[in-house]
């Protein structure tokens, strides 16, 4: 018998806050000036995932190596002064997150920010009751990777989690710890490219009206295997 869902973990930069073409932005500006040219929708099919994945495939880098490095920090400095004005939270972000704590679901955000990206979205979604509600502390400090702080903030086990993102990259690494995923097309994925979640919406807003026929909902919760085959 499935265990009860009782965590929910949120990919933050990308499904709650819309900040995917800033980043691709900020990455095409960086790369462009360091010779290495890429398409910006070449580079938007890579935002989401790991970093060391993404310079591999578009700069043929090591994200650990000096360069890689180098441009991490030459990224992050492009995307403040020039692209961070146009990141904004989805319009439904808000609602989501209530509606996970009405249902009684515990939620925490996975996400690569920095302490002070981080403090920034959390102030885009403006809801300090919400917050109290996720579980942002220190372990964000450690050594950990965005999906292993999650579940450790969260202290449930990974069969109890589900995961909302928007990439597939998303989806395998909630499978590859032993979590369910629910996906949405709104990150420009097709639904086989999003293959292994156990459900697949729209976007948040048409969650939100299917919400009572989702694995959310607690009447559906323990009825539903949880990890995809």
């Amino acid at each position: 018998m499935a265990l009860m869902i009782r965590g929910v973990i949120v990919d933050l930069d990308g499904t709650l806050i819309d900040s995917r073409r800033a980043h691709a932005l900020a990455w095409k500006k960086t790369l462009d000036e360091e010779g290495v040219r890429n398409s910006l929708d070449e580079i938007e099919r890579w935002m989401g995932c790991d970093v060391n994945q993404l310079l591999g495939q578009l700069a043929g880098v090591e994200a650990h190596s000096q360069r890689g490095q180098r441009l991490i920090q030459k990224k992050r400095r492009v995307l403040e002064a020039e692209y961070y004005h146009q990141i904004r939270p989805h319009p439904s972000s808000k609602a989501l997150l209530s509606r996970l704590r009405e249902e009684g679901l515990r939620f925490a955000f996975m996400t690569s920010a920095n302490p002070c990206e981080l403090k920034t979205f959390l102030n885009l979604l403006d809801s300090q009751e919400l917050m109290e509600y996720s579980k942002i502390e220190e372990v964000q400090l450690k050594r950990r990777t965005p999906i292993e702080t999650a579940i450790a903030s969260l202290g449930m086990n990974p069969e109890e989690l589900v995961l909302l993102g928007n990439t597939p990259y998303d989806v395998q690494v909630a499978i590859g710890h032993g979590i369910s995923a629910i996906a949405f097309r709104s990150g420009g994925w097709s639904d086989g490219e999003l293959t292994g979640a156990m459900m697949v919406y729209d976007d948040i807003p048409d969650l939100l009206r299917k919400f009572d026929e989702s694995p959310l909902s607690k009447k559906a919760r323990g009825q539903i295997p949880l990890v995809a085959a």
